[in-house]
């Protein structure tokens, strides 16, 4: 709380698409930390920065105190760089659902355009430009509180460099293995996300990616908690993944956690992208349907709703190789932009049931932290 200047310990997940600089503000205003995801903007071109630029202005007009117009986490994707797709994927991704929709689908090149762009360009050789905008930007102009980093984290340097302008650096760990690597590379905390967390995986390590142990939050908390303790240097340990309730979040206080991180929890509030659809989907008892994590939507595990359109997919696939991430997820967005009705495709967590419409996101943080015992802090730990 004193590191990032909050009232209640609680982040409000980045969740790309559903977000907006008007649910950040609500949380911030409301104590909390509001995040504005990023991973839409292609930082490798020149004018990135002013597009970056316009997202914070919109944030900070929001902000009722001045004092916390700099307080939000700044979300960018940090997977691997991928190739495009080849014209065996394409063709392939085009059948399948072209047997799903039961309609003809054309192809052309904007289609598989990889609209994802990782923050590792910046750190090739003929990006340097742009990451030294960027972090001019932030020393000139406008210094976020934190900045967060999921599938994968900058390396050492990148990170001393963002923690020098004092800008605090989390990333996302889905095991003991990934949460080590980003304690090596001087991370000041680690978000511990449980397989029943809403939204894509953030998984990075090789052997993960393949070979996913599925741990629970509370199991990956606990192993991490464990070899964290046993470090010089100590990162915030923040769950995230089921966390929908005040005793959920003393609990996780209770055994050491620095704050808890929600998503669904937000999803239907009136200041989400996704408030219309997922108010419709709770007012029709859609609440009875099982999350499921997939990969056949965008290439990479997400977990989501099991609608009937999501069902048909997986029950479609004949295990051709598809598109990777990038393209594959383009491909997916421009034709859902064509045919919304018939791929309905919900992001959410398992806990997602007792999501409580109606109530406005500083509402939602409200209601959490109202009867929340913060305990006594340990001495700080000095974080190199």
């Amino acid at each position: 709380l004193r590191t990032l200047a909050l009232k209640h310990p609680v982040i409000q997940a980045p969740m790309a698409g559903v977000s907006t600089p008007e649910m950040a503000a609500a949380v911030t205003n409301h104590g909390g930390l509001g995040s504005l995801p990023v991973s839409h903007i292609d930082f490798t071109r020149p004018d990135a920065v002013e597009e970056l630029a316009a997202a914070v202005a919109e944030f900070t007009s929001r902000i009722e105190n001045t004092a916390l117009q700099t307080n939000v986490n700044l979300n960018f994707f940090c997977h691997e760089i991928v190739g495009e797709a080849t014209p065996l994927q394409q063709d392939n991704w085009i059948r399948l659902y072209q047997r799903v929709l039961g309609t003809s689908i054309s192809s052309d090149s904007a289609l598989f355009r990889n609209s994802q762009v990782s923050f590792k360009e910046l750190e090739h050789e003929e990006h340097l430009g742009s990451l030294d905008r960027l972090l001019l930007y932030f020393e000139h102009e406008y210094r976020p509180r934190a900045v967060s980093f999921h599938f994968g984290c900058p390396c050492a340097q990148t990170v001393r460099r963002l923690k020098a302008l004092g800008i605090h650096v989390f990333a996302t760990a889905t095991s003991a293995n990934e949460a080590c690597v980003l304690a090596d590379t001087g991370v000041d905390g680690i978000v511990c996300q449980g397989h029943e967390a809403g939204g894509h995986r953030g998984n990075f390590v090789e052997s993960n990616l393949r070979f996913d142990e599925a741990l629970s939050t509370l199991a990956l908390f606990q192993l991490v908690r464990q070899l964290i303790s046993k470090r010089a240097a100590r990162p915030f340990l923040v769950p995230a993944g089921g966390v929908m309730d005040s005793a959920t979040i003393q609990y996780y206080l209770s055994q050491g956690a620095a704050a808890v991180q929600l998503g669904t929890a937000f999803v239907a509030s009136p200041e989400s992208r996704a408030s219309v659809h997922y108010q419709t989907v709770l007012a029709d008892g859609v609440a009875r349907l099982t999350t499921v994590m997939t990969r056949i939507v965008s290439g990479k595990p997400a977990r989501a709703l099991l609608t009937p359109f999501l069902k048909n997919l997986e029950l479609s696939y004949r295990g051709e190789e598809l598109p990777p991430y990038g393209p594959m997820y383009n491909a997916f967005k421009t034709l859902r932009s064509k045919k919304p009705a018939a791929m309905d495709f919900y992001l959410v967590g398992q806990g997602y049931s007792l999501i409580r419409p109606g109530l406005s996101a500083g509402e939602i943080v409200d209601s959490l932290c109202a009867n929340l015992s913060v305990p006594r802090a340990d001495p700080p730990v000095t974080r190199k």
